[in-house]
């Protein structure tokens, strides 16, 4: 049971107080919940799980960040270098990410979930039927940048840079 946990936890699956019961209760074909002094001490009988707050994700990212993925992006990027005896530091670009979300959401949930003791990540897959804003940096291994830049549902934000306070009558 314990490494059911540890593995729904690494999938960004992990199980809740009632989720764990449930599982509980369909592996010993009983009709009952197990109690809650059950879960306390299948807790304690299992040091390498602890109830923790998860971090949401994405179900796009969550499907597309994987091992197979990554090791194709890796694969791919090697065979480029090969094939052109390396990429010019000026033309490496890192693109770096930073999500706003506007409106709804369950920031004050205090449901917890097992994850291992030792997982660094704690995730869990969630809705993504919010509005989401995206701000966007790039910058090249040579240190030339892009000037943030901010992605809507609709297409992305004006420059305003060139705006200044007096436009306004200020």
């Amino acid at each position: 049971m314990a490494e059911w946990c540890i593995h729904f936890a690494a999938s960004a699956k992990p199980l809740s107080y009632n989720g764990i019961r449930s599982l509980a209760a369909l592996i010993s074909g009983g009709e009952e919940f197990p109690s809650r002094r059950w879960y306390e001490g299948f807790l304690r009988r299992h040091p390498e799980l602890k109830a923790r707050k998860p971090t949401g994700l994405d179900p796009k990212r969550a499907n597309n960040f994987n091992k197979t993925v990554v090791s194709d992006y890796f694969a791919k990027r090697q065979w480029l270098n090969e094939k052109y005896n390396g990429i010019p530091p000026e033309q490496d670009w890192n693109m770096d990410e930073k999500g706003c979300q506007f409106g709804g959401g369950c920031r004050n949930n205090q449901t917890r979930f097992l994850f291992a003791v030792k997982a660094k990540d704690r995730y869990r897959i969630q809705s993504d039927n919010l509005e989401l804003a995206t701000v966007i940096e790039c910058v090249s291994a040579a240190g030339d940048s892009i000037p943030p830049t901010v992605i809507l549902k609709d297409g992305s934000m004006p420059d305003l840079r060139a705006i200044s306070e007096d436009s306004y009558g200020l």
